[in-house]
Formats: structure tokens, sequence, C-alpha cells
């Protein structure tokens, strides 16, 4: 998949096409580059680098851009604490030589709050017709319960949550209760990515006419404790090419259970196992 063009300036990207439209956008730069990154890996935490990678390829644009015109400032705010935090740090050190300002710390704007307002909740509660979405991790119930909400009164609920057994398994485990937390009020248009692709994206699609996405999971810590960044967009050609290509994910991981031995749990259920590609 590919880039779509919505509008003026607004283009859908997704799946392999971003490297390019990254780098493409990166090179119109005139007076600054700010980056906010949760996880900006270009090699191993002992410092090897891996100069096959999609990181590496904007690490070196940075650089080459840096090198190019020493007027242009450049900021990478990256996350210092969690995690990825140790390889983190070998691209910041790769930067640093470049003449990039890096800030470590705790990164993101805290919780799934816009401009003050609970954006994503209140597109759920105020939702028509539609909801669609797609999320890596799921277990908070003030989310869940906005949901059923919506199906009791009418609203289409379709859902495409991310299932593996590579790691994180207690998230993973979380997810599914709350998928089958959802099913039981009958919410059955709900499916399960497979274990070895990992659906890394976190959207929510509103009657087709708004969209909210960006890098939180709907977690409890993730609203709470780990800060995140949201936007939303009210723009309607956006939010009908981003549910086309839900439609496409789901239509193809169904025909990959097909073929595969992996069951779902509730079989009179339209939600979908099997196997999967990427990560957190």
């Amino acid at each position: 998949m590919t880039q779509k063009k919505i509008s003026g300036d607004t283009a859908l990207v997704t799946d392999d096409d971003y490297l390019g439209v990254l780098l493409d956008l990166l090179d119109t730069a005139k007076f600054q580059i700010n980056i906010l990154a949760y996880s900006f890996a270009i090699g191993s935490a002992a410092g090897k680098l891996n100069m096959s990678t999609a990181p590496y390829a904007i690490a070196e644009k940075l650089k080459d851009l840096k090198h190019q015109n020493p007027s242009l400032r450049i900021r990478l705010y990256i996350e210092g604490v969690r995690d990825t935090s140790d390889r983190n740090l070998v691209t910041a050190q790769f930067l640093k030589r470049a003449g990039v300002e890096v800030m470590s710390g705790k990164t993101h704007a805290k919780g799934f709050s816009v401009d003050g307002r609970y954006v994503l909740v209140e597109m759920i509660r105020s939702a028509k017709k539609s909801l669609e979405f797609s999320i890596y991790f799921f277990d908070h119930k003030e989310i869940r319960d906005a949901f059923i909400e919506a199906h009791r009164r009418g609203v289409k609920v379709k859902g495409f949550a991310h299932h593996h057994t590579a790691f994180a398994l207690s998230y993973v485990r979380r997810t599914r209760r709350t998928i089958e937390r959802l099913q039981e009020e009958g919410i059955d248009s709900l499916y399960f990515a497979p274990g070895s692709f990992f659906t890394h994206s976190k959207y929510l699609i509103k009657d087709r006419q708004e969209v909210a996405l960006g890098t939180g999971n709907w977690l409890v810590e993730d609203v709470e404790i780990h800060p995140q960044l949201y936007i939303h967009l009210k723009n309607r050609d956006l939010a009908q090419q981003l549910a086309k290509h839900l439609a496409k994910q789901i239509a193809k991981q169904r025909d990959a259970f097909a073929g595969t031995r992996t069951k779902p749990r509730h079989p009179e259920s339209h939600t979908r196992l099997s196997e999967s590609k990427t990560a957190r």
C-alpha cells in the first residue's frame, strides 16, 4: 500500500511508502526540522550500526541536510528513560556529531487530550453512524464502555486488534479480554491480526468524517503514566481513505486466516487469529 492523495497538501501514507515520503518531506525544509520520537534506533545498544534500515536512512538524511545547510536547525527530542533508550542513545550520538541538537527524556504530551479536551472518548460518544479502529493494545474501561454504549444506540463498530505470541503477552491477553467483552455485547465485526504481523497502527475513524491517530495504546498506563501524542483531524477524504485501508487489512488477514490452523476462541464470532512482522 501506498500514498493516497487526499486534497491539497494532504495524503494518506501507509506501509512501506512512508520512508520515501518522509525523506522527500525532509528535503523541503528551509529553516528548521523538529522531531519527536519514542524509538529511533539505527543500530544495536552496543553501537553496531544497521545501515540497511529505514531509521538509518533517516539519520543519514538529517546528517546530509545539516552538512549541506549548516544554518538549518534540526532538533530531536527522543525517549531517554524507558525501553529503547539504550539504542536511542546510539542514534543521539550519531546525530550530535552531525550538528543536530538532541534532547532526551520522557517523550510526548500526556494522555489522550488534545488542547485539554479528551477527544478520543468524545468521538466515540458522539458518533452517529460508524466507528472503525485499529489498535495495538487495548485495555481501558472508559474507552471500552464508550464503544458498548455506541453499539447500543445503533452505531456500527468495526475493529482490528493486534495479536501475537512474541512478547508483552500480558498486554496481548488484556487486549483479547477487551475484545471478547465487546463481542459479548454483540459487537461482532472485530478481528485479530496475525500473530507474526505487528499491527502497530493506533487510530479511530468516526462516521468516516473524523480521525484520531497517534502514538498511544488504549491502556490506562498510556493515559495516566506513559505520555503519548494524538492528533484529531476533521477531514472526510482522509477518513474515507483510512477506512478503505482498514477494510483491506481486515480482508487480507481473513484470507490469511483461512489458510492457517489457528482457530478463534469463539468460532461463532467474526474474530480472526493467525500469525504475523514489525514491533513496538
